[in-house]
């Protein structure tokens, strides 16, 4: 299942955390590959973080996300443990005590909510799409 953004995240907090954004499931043509992936040392500011989709798993079975971070700016996202219904939420919150901005290999917070609580689940930037 593929998602797309339908809402902009603006900047606001939820719980000391900065809100990335809203989606709704979506059909998206075409084989899902991560062959483009540049995994050289890439940043990108937080506050420009509009959305996110569902992104290939990696070679272990982990699920992964794309992270949109402006005009043209993709990364991959993948949880270094359980993350569970990560490729079924509405929307997921980066802490906001990692600073301003993430680069490749950094690790983050993310915050899943959910209808029983919100679920808290360690990630690390993989790298960004190339175009």
């Amino acid at each position: 299942m593929s998602r797309t953004l339908i809402s902009l995240a603006t900047l606001c907090t939820f719980g000391g955390a900065a809100a990335l954004a809203s989606c709704a499931p979506v059909a998206e043509p075409g084989p899902k590959t991560l062959a483009a992936l540049d995994t050289s040392r890439q940043c990108f500011f937080t506050r420009n973080v509009n959305g996110f989709s569902e992104a290939p798993d990696g070679a272990d079975g982990k699920e992964r996300i794309y992270v949109n971070a402006g005009p043209s700016k993709r990364f991959v996202v993948e949880p270094v443990g359980t993350c569970h219904d990560i490729d079924f939420a509405e929307k997921i919150v980066i802490a906001d005590r990692y600073g301003p901005s993430l680069c490749t290999g950094d690790t983050v917070e993310l915050v899943v909510p959910s209808s029983i609580g919100n679920q808290q689940c360690l990630a690390r930037v993989i790298g960004k799409v190339a175009d």
